[in-house]
């Protein structure tokens, strides 16, 4: 189960979308104050709703990666899920991309980082190679 070359590749998912609650997405400046955004709501900055929908998607890619995991003896089952998992991590990327999650202040400064849309990139890479392997 956990030694097949696809469960390795989602159990990689699973590590990236787990790093993805912790890593600092953006780093904002206001006048004096440096707050870092990560997908782990602190309450420091005010958020709106695409936020909330891109913590939604990554515990959905979460847990589709280990549910893909166990359910080795259900090719078509895992096939599907792999590709959900594909469409899913497109979505985040076009969020994490191209949606502000909070609004932007007069003063405010805003620098997103590169790691988290390469994590994401990644994990859909990985996730199509783990289809591969399954067919």
């Amino acid at each position: 189960m956990i030694q097949r070359k696809q469960s390795l590749l989602l159990l990689s998912i699973a590590l990236f979308s787990s790093l993805l609650l912790f890593l600092p997405y953006a780093e904002i400046t206001l006048i004096d104050k440096k707050f870092e955004l990560a997908l782990i709501p602190t309450g420091t900055i005010q958020t709106n709703s695409a936020f909330s929908i891109a913590i939604a998607l990554n515990f959905l890619i979460l847990s589709l990666s280990f549910a893909t995991i166990f359910l080795y003896k259900k090719r078509e089952l895992q096939l599907k899920l792999c590709y959900t998992i594909c469409v899913t991590g497109l979505v985040l990327l076009g969020l994490i991309i191209f949606t502000p999650f909070f609004e932007l202040k007069e003063g405010m400064q805003v620098t997103k980082g590169f790691i988290t849309p390469i994590f994401v990139a990644v994990m859909i890479v990985d996730s199509f190679v783990a289809s591969l392997f399954i067919k």
